[in-house]
């Protein structure tokens, strides 16, 4: 499986999590000529969140494999990669012989049952699957997809557009998946994750609606002390989620 780091996910068998909030910084909002010590930056955050874009899902272009396994052999984090791709059964495999310990797949990109081919195989490799869904597709899921997941990501942008502000829809659709997720009785095993978008300001009104990971790019990477940022989010959304409980 090549380079592995930390385990990912909340506190489950095996895994090396232990906040219930985690912060996952995302180091597309680096600056791309110093990688190295934006990612030696934030150690203290819970993982580094690395986009994959293929030109055509998502209309940028960013990191095949090689690249992505030296940021894991350089992170002293988990790795998650995020795979803004078309066909993403072509690059699970790649990406998780880079060392990603969680993959994120869209499912936009496949027809349902292909899509869980692909979710069951990312499994077979060892990773954790989550399921991302853009900002215009509704926050519903089969139960099917649903048995086969660890966790659901709801984008605050439109895909590939980091640095822009988020959509204000964004909390309502995160509350619209937790209820779905009670519904169903998956409360404690399915996470929510918010990508796109977040910062101080708005990440308690996430953990509000339900929510308890967070992909953030600008809010840390523009921030003068990174470590400290990442301390201040996971406080103020750890704050919410504990009211909430």
């Amino acid at each position: 499986m090549g380079d592995r780091q930390g385990g990912v996910g909340k506190e489950r068998a095996g895994d090396g999590w232990s906040h219930a909030v985690e912060i996952g910084p995302s180091l597309l909002a680096a600056d791309p000529l110093a990688y190295g010590a934006a990612i030696d930056d934030v150690a203290t955050a819970d993982y580094l969140h690395v986009d994959v874009m293929d030109g055509h899902f998502a209309h940028d272009l960013s990191w095949g494999p090689g690249m992505v396994r030296m940021f894991v052999r350089r992170s002293r984090i988990p790795v998650e990669v995020h795979l803004m791709v078309d066909e993403p059964q072509l690059w699970v495999e790649p990406y998780a012989a880079a060392g990603a310990r969680r993959l994120v797949l869209h499912v936009e990109s496949l027809p349902e049952a292909a899509l869980c081919s692909v979710l069951a195989l990312v499994h077979e490799l060892g990773c954790e699957v989550v399921l991302a869904l853009a900002p215009g597709t509704r926050p519903a899921l089969s139960e099917t997809v649903l048995q086969l997941i660890d966790g659901v990501m709801i984008m605050g942008v439109v895909p590939g557009q980091g640095g822009s502000g988020m959509l204000p829809d964004t909390a309502r659709r995160v509350a619209a998946m937790s209820m779905l997720l009670i519904a169903r009785g998956l409360e404690g095993r399915v996470s929510i994750a918010v990508d796109g978008g977040v910062n101080v300001d708005n990440i308690g009104n996430l953990a509000d609606a339900g929510a308890s990971r967070f992909v953030v790019g600008t809010g840390v990477y523009r921030s003068a002390n990174r470590e400290r940022r990442i301390a201040e989010l996971r406080r103020s959304a750890a704050a919410r989620v504990t009211a909430v409980g």
